[in-house]
Parts: structure tokens; sequence; C-alpha cells
């Protein structure tokens, strides 16, 4: 099964077969810290104004205000949220939206606390 960063590289290649944005996938990251650290190090070598950030809706909030207090310019793109069915036919399938709810809720409020939102 192909990565969804592929496939999502492969949609952005179709859309502008030349002079498209540049899009990159960071490898081996453990924690949205981790990631905006090593986006700033990348804006600062090429002289990036603002950055993209995709991710799922339920995350991007987080993120964004991570990103912004390493000093990042940050646009954030909702993507999919791939885990998650339209319709959460299922009572696990709704327990598993809660979960990631949850995390990302009590995340903010332990941010807000001064704690890092990191596992």
């Amino acid at each position: 099964m192909p990565r969804l960063s592929a496939l999502q590289r492969d949609q952005i290649t179709a859309l502008y077969p030349r002079g498209g944005p540049e899009v990159l996938t960071l490898l081996r990251v453990t924690t949205t810290r981790d990631e905006a650290a090593r986006v700033r190090r990348l804006a600062e070598a090429r002289s990036w104004e603002r950055v993209l950030l995709v991710t799922s809706p339920s995350h991007s909030r987080r993120a964004a205000g991570l990103f912004r207090s390493y000093g990042l310019n940050v646009a954030s793109v909702p993507a999919s949220e791939p885990l998650f069915d339209t319709t959460l036919p299922l009572p696990s399938d709704r327990l598993y939206a809660l979960r990631v709810l949850l995390y990302e809720g009590l995340s903010r409020v332990k941010a807000r606390l001064g704690g890092t939102p990191e596992r």
C-alpha cells in the first residue's frame, strides 16, 4: 500500500506539472515539536518566508501553534482525516474518534499550563 504522502505528492504533480510548489516530506519525525524544529532549520537554510503545514483537522490548531512558537510564519492547510469514515458507523469507530479528540484537547490544556504537548 503506498504511503499517503506519496499519493498526495502525485496529486500535486498532476495539478502543477511544471513550476508547482516544492513538497517535502520529513522522514522519521517522532513528535510535532521535532518536526517544527526541523522545518525551522529548513526554512532558515532556504530563506522561506512562509510554510504550509498540512495535517489532519484534529491536529491542525495545536500543530500550527507549536510551529509559530518556533518562529515560523505558518499557514495551516487541512488534509483529509484518513482514520475516520464520515459516518463512523460502528461504536468502535466513534470511540477511536473520541480518543483522538480527547488527546488533542488534553494536549492543548497541557501546553497552556506550560508542559510540552508531546507524549
